[in-house]
C-alpha cells in the first residue's frame, strides 16, 4: 500500500548530463528541515517489524537492499527498527548508503542525506521524534531516487585488482600535489587514478589483524581534483563534506568526468517485474536477501546450499577448485540480486565499469577465469528456490534474537 507521495526528481529516458546536475544547492541544503517537517509522518502506517530479527547487521543489510530495490515503506520499517536498537549507527551509515547506491543517479537525495548527518548538529542531540522523522524522510528519498553504484564500483575495482598492500603503499608515498596530478590525468589508467583518490581520502589498511592508518584525508587536494574535473557545485559540496563516507565522495568527480566524456545524455533503465518479484520474497515482511555473505545467517545458508547441491559442488570444483565456496557464492549472489537497483542511470562507460568490477571481484575470490562468471550466475538462478527456502529456515531460527557478528566489507553492505 502506498501511504504517501513524495516529490522526487523524476527524469525522462534521456537527460543531458549538464541538466541533471544543475541543482539549486542552497535550496536543497537550507530547506531540508522544512521539507522534513512537512513529511507525512505516520509511523503506524509503515509495515510492522514486530517479528523481524533484532539484529543490527541483518537490519542494516535489509535497509540497504530495500533502498536499492525502491521498496520505500519497508525500508523505513527496517531503518526505524535498526535505529531503535542502535541509535548512533544509522546516522553514520545512511550517508554511505546514499553515495554507494544512489550517487550520481540521485545527487539531490545524496546532498540532503549528507546535509542531515554530516553538516549540522549531531543527530543524537535532536529530539527522538525528529530523529525518526528525518530518517524516514531520507530513506524514502533514497529509495525513490534513480540510482548509480559507479562510485562504489570504482572503489571495488581498485580493491579487487590489488594483490597486496605494496602497490597502495607506494602510492601513499607521493605528495598531495603528485596525487592530485595522477587523479586528474586522463591518460593514466583507471585503477591508478582511483588509488590516488583513495590515498587522498585517507586510507586505513587491515594488517596482521589490526587496522593501520596509512594516510589522512587531504581536504584541499580533493577539492582541487573536483575543480580540475569541472565538477558541478553539488559534487564539490559532497566532496567537501564527505569525510566520513569511506572514500565514496572522492570518487564522484572521476565518475562525473567519465560520464560527461562518454555521452551528452544519460540513459535511464529499470528492473523488469520477474526480478522485482524475486526481490520481494520475505519472511513476515523481512526481505530474505538481507541474509547475505556479510551476515552469519547468510553464510550458514550458503554452507547448507553447498552441502545439499551436488551440481553446485561439481561446478565449483571445475570453475574454482581453490576458492572459498561460501565467499564465492555470496559474491555471485551479491552481483545477481543483492546489488541490483530498481532504477538506474547508465552510459556505455558505466556498463563497462560494472562488468569489469564484477569480473575482478570474482577473479579475486579464485574463480579460474572470467568465462565462468555467467555460467555461475545461471546455476545460482536455477537454485533460487532452494536458496529462498534455506533463508526462511535459518532466519526463522534467529527471529527476535540479539545482534550477531558480521564481517564488514570496507564500504559495507
Amino acid at each position: 500500500m502506498r501511504i504517501f507521495a513524495l516529490n522526487c526528481f523524476q527524469s525522462p529516458i534521456q537527460v543531458p548530463v549538464s541538466q541533471r546536475f544543475d541543482l539549486d544547492l542552497t535550496s536543497l541544503t537550507s530547506g531540508l528541515e522544512h521539507r522534513v517537517q512537512l513529511f507525512p509522518w505516520e509511523k503506524n502506517a509503515f509495515p510492522t517489524a514486530e517479528n523481524w530479527p533484532r539484529d543490527k547487521w541483518l537490519l542494516s543489510s535489509a535497509v540497504q537492499k530495500l533502498i536499492r530495490r525502491g521498496q520505500a515503506e519497508t525500508a523505513v520499517s527496517a531503518a526505524l527498527a535498526l535505529h531503535h536498537i542502535e541509535p548512533r549507527y544509522l546516522p553514520r551509515r545512511l550517508p554511505i548508503i546514499a553515495l554507494e547506491d544512489v550517487g550520481i543517479g540521485g545527487i539531490d537525495a545524496c546532498v540532503e542525506t549528507v546535509t542531515a548527518f554530516c553538516a549540522g548538529r549531531s543527530m543524537r542531540l535532536r529530539p527522538p521524534e525528529e530523529q525518526r522523522r528525518t530518517i524516514a524522510y531520507l530513506v524514502v528519498r533514497l529509495a525513490r531516487a534513480e540510482k548509480s553504484r559507479a562510485a562504489c564500483d570504482l572503489l571495488s575495482l581498485a580493491s579487487a585488482t590489488q594483490l597486496d598492500s605494496t602497490e597502495i603503499k607506494s602510492v601513499a608515498l607521493l605528495d598531495a600535489g603528485s596525487l592530485t596530478d595522477v587523479a586528474t590525468d586522463c591518460t593514466s589508467d583507471l585503477v591508478s587514478r582511483v588509488n590516488a583518490l583513495r590515498v587522498l581520502s585517507g586510507l586505513t589498511l587491515l594488517e596482521a589483524g589490526s587496522h593501520r592508518t596509512l594516510t589522512r584525508r587531504s581536504h584541499h587536494a580533493l577539492l582541487r581534483v573536483a575543480e580540475r574535473t569541472a565538477s558541478p557545485s553539488a559534487i564539490v559540496w559532497l566532496v567537501e563534506l564527505g569525510r566520513y563516507t569511506e572514500g565514496l565522495a572522492a570518487m564522484l568527480p572521476l565518475v562525473f568526468e567519465k560520464i560527461r566524456g562518454d555521452t551528452a545524455f544519460l540513459r535511464s533503465e529499470g528492473l523488469q517485474s520477474p526480478a522485482l518479484d524475486r526481490a520481494g520474497a520475505a519472511l513476515d515482511g523481512f526481505p530474505l536477501m538481507a541474509a547475505d555473505q556479510y551476515t552469519r545467517v547468510g553464510r550458514e545458508v550458503f554452507r547448507r546450499l553447498m552441502a545439499q547441491s551436488s551440481a553446485l559442488r561439481d561446478a565449483l570444483a571445475r570453475w574454482a577448485p581453490r576458492a572459498d565456496a561460501v565467499k564465492l557464492i555470496g559474491m555471485a549472489l551479491f552481483h545477481t540480486e543483492g546489488s541490483r537497483l530498481d532504477r538506474w542511470i547508465t552510459t556505455d562507460w558505466l556498463e563497462e565499469l560494472r562488468e569489469r568490477t564484477e569480473e575482478a571481484e570474482l577473479l579475486q575470490l579464485r574463480l579460474l577465469d572470467r568465462s565462468g562468471r555467467k555460467p555461475l550466475y545461471e546455476l545460482l538462478e536455477c537454485h533460487a528456490g532452494e536458496i529462498s527456502t534455506l533463508r526462511r529456515e535459518v532466519l526463522s531460527s534467529v527471529t527476535g534474537t540479539a545482534s550477531e557478528d558480521r564481517q564488514e566489507r570496507f564500504h559495507g553492505f
